[in-house]
């Protein structure tokens, strides 16, 4: 009679609960403290002072802020690592794997055996807090929130098999405890690792790139830690503090991650099915992953280093960009030959690793980067040509200074494009002024916001165009004329409502100012709306340049800074440029999740103007700051500064130019 299949051992399963059983009491411990003590403490002090916090009372943000902590997946990943080398240590001893595998139990039954274990030690402190939270919401009358607790447990059930499964197959393709660690947090972080490098090795060696926001990037969903926690959330609405509902990406993220992790499981079972006892103590435990940590670490950690040495020796390698990149390619390639036989003398535990076959993988990861970096100097991935479609354009953030205009216009958009483009066109006149300019320059930093809610963003040094080609002074032109258009002054620099501001305060910033201890002077309101009428006056004649990238044009270094009051609440571009940045409210929210979106009903698209006027009201400005430098030009501007005693006249400011007030350099 055939026997029946069994993948379960019971002894084996006490076993591990015993011995580990400390593992759940202090996960527990910590989820207990940081979860429901910390919101039982909060709720207790906020009832001390009901009317101070009568909203979130009312709405009971504070319970929800408690259980749904953006902070867990870590604290899981990290808890899962630590159970799993605790549950699966006899492979990392070579007296206990020979012992355990010497039993007549077979690979399947512990396997199998050591998972369920590790779940019921992860599951159990879990449940545990989920009930005490729900009892807590309760007592709290949060009863039409209490599917809070439990949504959070769904997320930890998949938060687990995820992680669980990252965590059994690098314990399989280890031989070692601490390399088993190490691979698990490899894993977990290479690929947002990997990004980082690329980006940065770009930022290093493109034109115009720089290293910009990772959360943005499309790959990071490679990385579970840190895409979890922003899209298995709930929706809220920062503005009204009223709770909707899940995100609409949650069930389906939490679903496929989980399947990633048991998929992950099973291919860790094949590998555990196959692994020769004899691999107990080695670096790696499976062949086949040999060659690929050593060239994947040897190539990313050479980039990696070659952008570190080459940032700290940038102004001693050359100022010519052809000489400064065969040095950079010189300098990657000796690092890397240098680690690629560091890293395998760690996993084959010798010295001894000039062979034959390891020069040939050598070459193979010479001629990959050398490759590779042609590759990127000579922009064969088309990193540096890459700009958008202005119908695939929310907003563009454009800054030049310390002007920031934040453009939704869709022919506003479309000229800036344009003019991007030239910019592009004019890379080998502009690309020896990238790293170390000895000229006056200025920074044009710009981020794309599209409607698939991703950015792309840039910066270019622009020198002055002074003695430049006739093509990039007409590039430089259109890029002015759109900052110092009038109406861009007054709607990007000032406000829309510039008109129905009320100057309250002004602060004067002689270049040479006495030390004399004098105080400071006091200005009537009709004085002060004077200077800013006067001022908007110069800005509709054409007077007043918000920006400039002629060195010589006259400026004068004196300034002084306005301070407006708006009748309502405003939204300034500087303040939408924040909130891609910042997350002061909920607008970045709904620009990213629905109003970018062309399909959305007539209701829908009424809700969204609604929840935006919203935010606005609870989030915008009330008054608004302008720092002014006056040119000779700005004549209404100078007469009104003397009319209120600001200044005697005009030679008591201090002449510049352009190049001193508004740009850099870098002697």
């Amino acid at each position: 009679m055939k026997s029946k299949t069994s993948f379960f051992n019971k002894t084996i399963y006490k076993k591990n609960l015993t011995r580990f059983v400390a593992f759940p009491l202090l996960y527990f411990a910590f989820l207990f403290i940081s979860m429901s003590c910390n919101m039982l403490v909060n709720r207790l002090n906020m009832q001390k002072s009901p009317d101070a916090y009568i909203q979130t009372l009312k709405t009971h943000q504070d319970l929800y802020e408690g259980v749904m902590n953006r902070n867990v997946p870590i604290f899981v990943a990290i808890y899962m690592i630590l159970v799993t080398l605790a549950v699966f240590s006899y492979l990392y001893q070579r007296r206990s794997c020979n012992m355990m595998h010497a039993f007549p139990v077979n690979r399947k039954i512990m396997f199998s055996t050591g998972i369920a274990s590790i779940l019921t030690l992860t599951l159990l402190p879990q449940l545990a807090v989920t009930l005490i939270n729900t009892i807590l919401y309760l007592v709290f009358g949060a009863g039409s929130l209490v599917w809070i607790p439990w949504y959070w447990m769904l997320c930890m059930i998949a938060y687990d098999l995820c992680f669980l499964g990252i965590a059994l197959f690098t314990a399989m393709i280890s031989g070692q405890l601490i390399t088993n660690f190490i691979f698990y947090w490899i894993f977990n972080f290479m690929f947002m690792a990997a990004e980082v490098v690329i980006r940065v090795l770009l930022s290093f060696l493109c034109f115009g790139v720089y290293s910009s926001d990772i959360y943005r990037n499309k790959l990071l969903c490679m990385t579970p830690s840190a895409y979890l926690p922003h899209h298995t959330g709930i929706y809220i609405n920062d503005a009204t503090y009223r709770i909707y509902h899940i995100l609409p990406e949650a069930l389906p993220t939490l679903l496929v991650y989980a399947l990633v992790g048991i998929g992950l499981a099973g291919l860790a079972y094949l590998l555990y099915q196959h692994k020769a006892l004899e691999t107990c103590g080695d670096f790696i435990a499976v062949p086949f992953m040999k060659p690929v940590f050593t060239l994947g670490m040897t190539f990313f950690a050479s980039l990696l280093a070659t952008v570190g040495i080459g940032y700290a020796l940038t102004n001693l390698l050359s100022e010519n960009e052809t000489v400064f990149f065969i040095s950079i390619m010189i300098l990657c390639l000796g690092i890397g030959v240098i680690l690629y036989f560091i890293i395998q003398m760690l996993i084959d535990r010798t010295r001894h690793v000039w062979k034959r076959r390891y020069m040939k993988y050598c070459c193979i990861y010479t001629g990959v980067i050398f490759a590779f970096l042609l590759c990127v100097r000579f922009d064969v991935f088309g990193i540096e040509r890459q700009v958008p479609t202005a119908s695939d354009v929310f907003e563009v953030d454009m800054t030049m200074g310390e002007t920031t205009y934040a453009l939704t216009d869709a022919d506003e958009i479309a000229d800036f494009i344009s003019i991007h483009k030239e910019i592009i066109n004019e890379k080998e006149e502009l690309l020896d002024y990238s790293r170390h300019c000895s000229e006056p320059y200025g920074f044009l930093d710009i981020s794309y916001h599209l409607k698939d809610g991703s950015s792309l963003s840039r910066s270019y040094r622009l020198p002055d165009y002074a003695g430049k080609s006739e093509a990039y002074q007409n590039t430089c032109q259109k890029l002015l004329s759109l900052f110092n258009d009038k109406d861009a002054i007054l709607t990007h620099g000032i406000s829309k409502n510039y008109a129905e501001l009320q100057a309250e305060d002004v602060t004067f910033y002689p270049f040479d100012a006495p030390d004399d201890g004098s105080e400071e002077k006091t200005y009537t309101n009709a004085q002060l709306q004077n200077l800013y009428e006067a001022f908007v006056q110069d800005i509709k004649e054409g007077n007043y340049k918000i920006t400039d990238l002629d060195a010589s044009a006259p400026c004068y270094s004196d300034s002084f800074a306005l301070v407006l009051r708006s009748p309502e609440p405003i939204l300034l571009d500087r303040t939408k440029y924040s909130f891609y940045y910042t997350g002061r409210s909920s607008l970045s929210l709904f620009t990213n999740y629905v109003s970018v979106t062309g399909a959305l009903s007539p209701v829908s698209k009424m809700a969204v103007a609604e929840e935006t006027k919203e935010a606005v009201a609870a989030n915008g400005d009330m008054t608004a700051h302008l720092y002014i430098h006056p040119t000779p030009d700005c004549t209404h501007t100078l007469q009104a500064m003397i009319d209120m005693g600001m200044i005697t006249n005009t030679d008591d400011l201090t002449l510049s130019t352009a190049g001193e007030v508004y740009m850099f350099t870098d002697e």
